[in-house]
């Protein structure tokens, strides 16, 4: 994770767990670990408890080694915004409806984006049904000539598509704004 420029504050092996808020130095840890074959000891790190490295606040934790290693004792106390499972089944049963049940209160933000995003199929439905109507009427009024309105139909397709897409788009981010602060 270091080599693509995640700042990497923790990690742990069989002889137990470091720590540091600013980052570890991936490099001379590896040149540590040659050298004594543990990551115990680390100069430029605090050693903490396995247990309590799972439970750091964190953007990304990443239980890479062994499985069920977040259990239901520990995966309330979880302060990580993504959980990212490296290891073979690193949560128990209990643990992942723990965690699962963390999501609910996204439930009303989801739910209010369908909402709004059934508003705006519907207004691009409408948008599109005055385009096409507008069309035929000046196509059977003979005012335009069958290329044009060969042209002017997908592209109206293209427009709703496009509409649609926007404002989707764009109501989503507003309330993820809106649900993250």
């Amino acid at each position: 994770m270091a080599n693509y420029g995640i700042k990497v504050c923790g990690i742990s092996d069989v002889n137990g767990a470091i720590w540091n808020d600013k980052g570890l130095d991936i490099h001379q840890l590896k040149e540590h670990v040659a050298k004594t074959g543990s990551i115990i000891g680390f100069a430029e790190s605090e050693a903490i408890p396995p247990d309590e490295l799972l439970c750091q606040p964190c953007d990304v934790l990443a239980p890479a080694a062994l499985d069920r290693v977040i259990t239901g004792e520990n995966a309330g106390k979880l302060r990580c915004k993504i959980l990212a499972e490296g290891a073979n089944g690193p949560t128990t049963p209990e643990a992942d409806a723990i965690l699962d049940a963390r999501s609910l209160d996204r439930l009303p933000q989801a739910l209010l984006l369908a909402r709004r995003a059934r508003r705006i199929v519907v207004a691009s439905l409408g948008l599109s049904l005055m385009y096409n109507v507008t069309g035929v009427s000046f196509a059977v009024a003979g005012e335009l000539t069958p290329l044009i309105a060969a042209i002017l139909m997908p592209l109206s397709s293209v427009t709703v598509v496009g509409f649609v897409t926007l404002a989707t788009t764009l109501t989503a981010r507003r309330l993820w704004r809106k649900g993250a602060n």
